[in-house]
């Protein structure tokens, strides 16, 4: 649960409430094996961590996965490539893996779907040696297949909680909070630092819709953070090829101060990238509250970048406006 912070003799310290969402916006009460209506109360420990063609259903007809728990013991539950039509459903994964996620979908699987699943690493211990080998976790959902599905999902304690790059991506009502990172020399591979996101895709695809999410970069002891993006269109992998068909909307998101943005709308100029279509960014939020309660300052963030050309090739940015705060209701530009 995220809490706010308040600025005490130079530092910004926690605050004892909560920042829990406002109602009517995805939160820790409405994801999450809690909030699953088939959750009984107790989760069925699992030691199973590989799915693959014979977990598979068909299209339409999905393999349904429910009521499990995954403990640290087996790290990762991995969807290998030859998977297909898999529903994990109401499930838990206490997970770690400094590479992987609790959830690490294979490229070459395709319409595997998370819905009421909760997902974190054992502790939210970051910036220690041991944070990196039986507690972190990277991602809290990774997925290279295509198709992918995550709805009503609690994720946090996680650098990246979302990583898809896969064609078809339904991300919906799903909460991501409370973030750690990772800054020290002693990562695997000698690796320095985290790049914090709570969705970020890495390169052009079609068909993503991301809508009535709550995404808040927000450090789980309550700290703001000067990096990267609650939400974060990349070009990294394949700066060539362009974001198309894509629908962000009814997003609830808070973000970085200083450094990132608040939105990374998928047209990296800087990497090469080449410019979307139909990249549709509408009556979305920007949540200020944590903002008033000390948590940061009102200055030095920035919205958006890596903007498209709005108004062209059916790309629009349209009625997305702050959401509370001394700019409530205005239109962010």
């Amino acid at each position: 649960m995220s809490v706010r912070a308040v600025r005490k003799a130079g530092t910004w310290q926690p605050l004892a409430a909560s920042t829990e969402p406002p109602s009517g916006f995805a939160s820790a009460a409405t994801t999450g094996f809690v909030a699953w209506p088939g959750y009984t109360g107790s989760l069925i420990r699992s030691y199973k961590g590989r799915y693959g063609a014979a977990e598979s259903g068909t299209m339409g007809n999905p393999t349904i996965i429910s009521g499990l728990q995954w403990g640290p013991d087996v790290g990762s539950v991995r969807i290998d490539a030859t998977a297909h039509d898999i529903t994990f459903r109401g499930c838990e994964v206490v997970g770690w893996g400094p590479e992987l996620g609790g959830f690490h979908v294979e490229s070459g699987a395709q319409r595997i779907t998370f819905e009421y699943c909760t997902v974190h690493p054992a502790t939210p211990t970051d910036n220690t040696a041991g944070s990196y080998t039986n507690s972190r976790l990277q991602y809290a959902i990774y997925s290279n297949g295509e198709y992918t599905t995550i709805n009503r999902c609690n994720l946090y304690w996680c650098p990246n909680s979302i990583q898809v790059n896969g064609t078809g991506t339904v991300v919906t009502n799903t909460y991501v909070h409370d973030m750690t990172y990772w800054s020290a020399p002693t990562g695997p591979g000698g690796f320095t630092g985290d790049h914090l996101d709570c969705m970020q895709m890495n390169a052009g695809v079609n068909n993503v819709t991301i809508t009535g999410n709550t995404f808040v970069l927000l450090h789980h002891d309550g700290a703001y953070l000067n990096q990267t993006s609650p939400l974060a269109l990349f070009q990294d992998f394949s700066p060539t090829v362009a974001y198309t068909n894509v629908l962000i909307e009814d997003n609830l998101l808070a973000g970085p101060v200083g450094g990132g943005a608040w939105l990374y709308a998928g047209y990296e100029t800087g990497k090469g990238g080449v410019a979307g279509s139909n990249v549709i960014v509408r009556d979305n939020l920007f949540w200020d509250e944590p903002f008033g309660r000390g948590g940061a300052p009102r200055s030095g963030y920035q919205m958006v970048l890596a903007a498209q050309p709005w108004g062209v090739s059916g790309n629009q940015w349209t009625n997305n406006r702050w959401y509370d705060g001394p700019n409530a209701g205005v239109v962010v530009q």
